[in-house]
Order: structure tokens, then sequence, then C-alpha cells
């Protein structure tokens, strides 16, 4: 059977939460909140609140910055070529945009190039002699770069300068002698290793712009900022005060940001708040990886004739409805390989071989429902390429890294590494994954958790508590959306919703004018029979159909089938 979470609850200095109530004039459940995630002091609590471009640090604090911007100011007077060069999802295309936008308005000869459906992520050599033959005389990465020693030999050797940008873990082994800005590196002082590429980005052009005083940092930052926010949220970056700041202070240039296809296509989807942008517009505008050509996206953003922003943001649609359904595609073929292969009850760590490509969503589902990280690899020619992902607190990278014997490449973050290696490796790999897992981390420490913030009543939950609790957004990596408990609640009834009737609907006795809602939780539920009464754990959100306050279960724990 899946892992059954443990149900952890807070127990916070009162004290403490009386002391931040009055200095920050909150209620006691936002006090809660801020105090369960370290936030004792008020004056920090205001600053995280209301995070704005203060909390920004200085572009200067990254490596190799200064070597990165005078190469781009030699190439913006001389009029060389400069090729901006991303990954096709969110963070690098929001990246490249920045760069483009700027490099463009400084009057510099700029081409972008990302790697379509088919070419795979980061440098290739071939992309590289492709540039080179087309006379670039300036490559600029964006969220890649880091570990490509040997493309980039390869542009050296075509006459090809190269500057990188990027925030993947370095192979310190094996840097390019080459500006890489990445505030990864070992002898980075940035105080924010938890930069997106997109930001990197961002920041490299404050800094041209520090060199050259052409465009007042204001100005570039009404879009500047929008993207990086997007590339942040979008790379799931942990959310320390100044990627806060990125989010809010983006957020708020959005509507004004000067970028046509990105107001429009925000618009479209209706964005009024951080968690619009995680769930609404960065998912539409990454289909766009569906796309044969890679630059579909960053055409968007960067585009001004509205037929044409119109007829993109159509195209994403079908994009997006199309990816829905691959990606469910590919959770039924997970499940059906996963089956076929272990008894996940008795493994450690679910090592899954598919014949697909099966990561992202259906990997990160498969681990929150057993409580194990996952890890999916397939054949490609001769060799085989996998990835992993998981809901506990488990360093997959470095698990990957100090196995690297086994590997002929890797690459990726702590919760969504990347590998390649030989078939004869393969066995040793999946032997070598498993024992640094149990070498790392104790069964108890691999066990799902939920951890309650603080213990409420239906009666609690109101339109005011949910304004309040957004106010604490962004949610996300290193800052967890507030988790309640609300004990012994009448269930009146169970019903199904949702257009394959996937979802939950508990409908409370006393009529409290909320709505309770279990997304996906058909299968928890089946044989529940209401009347019933039930502690219920949760997220407090907005139910926009019913026009209530809403309480989205994670689980529950039944105390009563009769109701009494």
């Amino acid at each position: 059977m899946p892992a059954e979470p443990e149900w952890i609850r807070y127990d916070p200095d009162e004290e403490t939460i009386r002391r931040l109530c009055a200095g920050l004039s909150c209620t006691e459940v936002v006090a809660r909140i801020l105090v369960n995630r370290g936030i004792t002091d008020p004056t920090r609590a205001s600053r995280f609140i209301d995070a704005t471009v203060d909390e920004l640090h200085p572009a200067a604090a990254l490596p190799h910055i200064a070597e990165a911007t005078q190469r781009l100011q030699t190439a913006v007077d001389a009029h060389d070529t400069i090729c901006v060069y991303a990954d096709r999802d969110i963070d690098g295309i929001a990246g490249a945009a920045t760069l483009v936008q700027l490099l463009g308005t400084l009057g510099a000869d700029v081409v972008p190039y990302v790697p379509g459906k088919w070419e795979g992520y980061g440098f290739s050599t071939e992309s590289i002699e492709e540039l080179a033959t087309a006379g670039v005389d300036l490559l600029i990465s964006v969220d890649c770069g880091t570990t490509a020693a040997e493309p980039i030999a390869t542009a050296q050797e075509k006459g090809l300068d190269v500057v990188v940008t990027d925030h993947h873990q370095p192979d310190e082994t094996d840097l390019p002698s080459i500006p890489l800005v990445n505030p990864q590196l070992s002898d980075s002082t940035y105080p924010n290793e938890h930069l997106a590429g997109g930001a990197v980005a961002m920041k490299v052009g404050e800094a041209l712009l520090d060199r050259t005083h052409t465009i007042a940092q204001s100005d570039y930052y009404k879009y500047a900022l929008p993207l990086a926010a997007l590339a942040t949220l979008g790379d799931y970056a942990q959310l320390t005060l100044e990627n806060r700041a990125i989010v809010w202070a983006g957020l708020d240039r959005l509507n004004s940001c000067g970028l046509s296809g990105l107001q429009r296509t925000a618009e479209h989807t209706g964005v009024a708040s951080p968690q619009d942008l995680s769930w609404s517009l960065i998912p539409l505008l990454n289909a766009a990886q569906e796309d044969e050509s890679g630059t579909l996206m960053l055409d968007l953003l960067l585009g001004s004739e509205t037929e044409e922003i119109d007829r993109q943001i159509n195209l994403l649609e079908t994009y997006r409805e199309e990816r829905k359904a691959a990606r469910a595609a590919r959770q039924a073929h997970l499940e059906e390989c996963l089956h076929e292969q272990l008894e996940p009850h008795e493994e450690a760590m679910l090592l899954v071989e598919t014949d697909r490509w099966v990561g992202g969503v259906p990997a990160r589902r498969l681990s929150e429902r057993w409580g194990k990280p996952v890890i999916t690899y397939r054949q490609k020619g001769e060799a085989y390429v996998g990835g992993g992902r998981t809901d506990q607190d488990v360093d997959l990278f470095g698990l990957v890294q100090a196995c690297g014997d086994h590997l002929e490449d890797y690459w990726g973050h702590p919760g969504a590494p990347g590998f390649r290696a030989s078939k004869t490796e393969l066995d040793s790999l999946c032997s070598c994954l498993t024992e640094e897992l149990q070498r790392r981390y104790d069964e108890e420490d691999l066990r799902p958790r939920l951890e309650i913030d603080t213990t409420i009543s239906t009666d609690d939950l109101t339109e005011d508590l949910v304004e309040s609790i957004g106010a604490l957004e962004p949610f996300g990596h290193g800052l967890a959306q507030p988790v309640f408990l609300v004990e012994d609640v009448d269930i009146e009834s169970v019903g199904l919703f949702g257009s394959e009737y996937e979802h939950v609907r508990f409908e409370p006795a006393d009529d409290a004018g909320v709505s309770i809602r279990h997304w996906g939780g058909k299968q928890q539920a089946m044989g529940l029979a209401a009347p019933l009464r039930a502690h219920l754990v949760g997220q407090v959100a907005w139910d926009d159909y019913r026009d209530v306050p809403a309480l989205d279960v994670q689980d529950y724990a039944i105390r009563s089938e009769s109701g009494q």
C-alpha cells in the first residue's frame, strides 16, 4: 500500500507568537505560520511579507560578472554578432528574452538560439558549429553551459568567444576557462545561491547597464523583473528573501512591462497573484516546448503584432491540452512499468525502466503516493538516460553525483537530476543509488510528512483568512504553503466531481458556508459512507466556482462513520 503520511504538529514558542502579533499587527494564525518557518523577528517578518527591490543584492557580487559584461560591452561597441543561447523551458527563455531585449535596445547585432524539440537541452557541438558557420562572434548562454566543456572547446576552436550565465551545480573538476557567471560556483560570494537561470541573466543585464549607463535601471526593471519572476517560479527556485522580492516586484510591473506578447498572455490567463503565475501563465508558456521550433515562447514574449500574438496563444492552448493528454499517458505508462518490475512497498527507492521519457510531474506524483524517491531511465542509442524526482527532502543530485563513477554524464538540481550511463554500468548504478540513499537517510527520514501549522475550525475558514495567507505568497520550494488541521468535522455527504469524477467534495453538516475538496482523492475515498466525522488536514484556498472559502484536503482520519 502507498505510504501514509505522518502528521507533524509544530510546537512554536507562545511568547514569540505574541511578540510577532504585536510587532506586525497580524493575526495569531499568520504569526504561527511565520514562526513555524523560523521567522521570529518582526522587522525581518515585515521585510519578508513586503519584499521589495531593496532586497535585491548587487549584481557585481556574482562571480566573473565583470569579465562577462566587459566582453558584452566590447561586442556591442564593435557591432559583433551576439548569440543568446538558451534552454527552451521558461527559465531559459525568460532570461533569453531579457538579454535579447536589452542588447537590441543597446543597438547590438543579436540573434537568439533555442534548441528545437528534438535537439535536447544545453549546448551541443552541432549547434556550435552551425553558429560558427553563421558568423557569430560571441556566444552568451542562459540557464546552461556550466558543464559543457567539450562544446565550449569546440566554440573556441571555431573562433567564438563564450560567456556562460547559469545556475546549475558545477563539476568543479572540469570548468571551462571562460567568464562563468553562476552563483553556485565554489568561489562565489553572492549572498543568494538559489537564483534561477533567468534571474542570473537579469543580473548580467543589470551589471552591463552599471557599466554603460545607457538605460535607467528602473526602465530595465519594467520588463526584466517580470521575466525574472517567471523564471524564479517556473524553475521552482528556493524562495529566499531576494527571490520573493523578484516575484513580487515582477508581478507589480507585469501589466506595464512594455512587452506586448507577455502582457497579452498574462491577460489571457487572468494573472492577479503569484499563484496565478505558477498555475496559469507559466504552464501555458511552457507548453511551447511541444513546438518543433524552440523559439515559439521567445517569439511570443517579445512579439508586438496583436494578431500574431493571439495566434501563438491559441497554439499554446492546443499544445497545453496535448501536453495534459501526453502527461496522463506517461503517468499510466510509468504505473504499468512500476508494477511490472517492482513490489513498491519493498523498495527503498523506485528505480523504473521505461520505454519512453517519463519524468517531471508523473514521477513526482509517484513519489508522493509511495513516499519514496523515484528514478526513471530508458535506453537511448547505446546508453541509458534517466532522471529523478522526489517528494521527500532528499538530495537526488547528491546521490547521482556520488555514483559518478558509473556515469558518462550527469546534471541538474537536488530535486531533479539527470544522467547518462552505459549499458554495462546500469546495474551497478542502480545498486549504487540505493546504497547511497540508505547510507545517507534513515527509513524514517523518507516517510512522507504533513507538517501542520495550527488547528482551526470551519468557523475560522473566512475570506479574511484566505487573504492573510495570500499575503505570504509565493509558496514553493523553501517556503511551504501553510497546512491546517480541522478536527471533528461532521460530513453530511461525500460526492465526486470533475471531468472524470476524480475529485472528492465533502459537504459539512453544519452548512458552514465553506467548500471542502480533495483533489484527485477518488481512490482514497472509495468505500466512504456518509454521514461521518473526520479530522481533515489541508490548505486554505478560495473556491471560485462556489465563491466561498475552501479547505483543500491533503489527508484525513475517519473518527466515526455514523456522524456521532
